[in-house]
């Protein structure tokens, strides 16, 4: 483990949350563009 003696869980879930709520930004902004598009598409 390249001389820790402990694993950095807490950083790791800290980072996991981070990143789990950036992903969800992301995927909500995807969704409604998809959104608009599929009505633009229909005018």
């Amino acid at each position: 483990m390249n001389g820790r003696t402990e694993l950095p869980i807490k950083k790791w879930k800290a980072e996991l949350e981070t990143l789990t709520a950036e992903k969800n930004t992301f995927c909500d902004e995807y969704y409604q563009l998809d959104d608009e598009l599929r009505i633009m598409e229909a005018l």
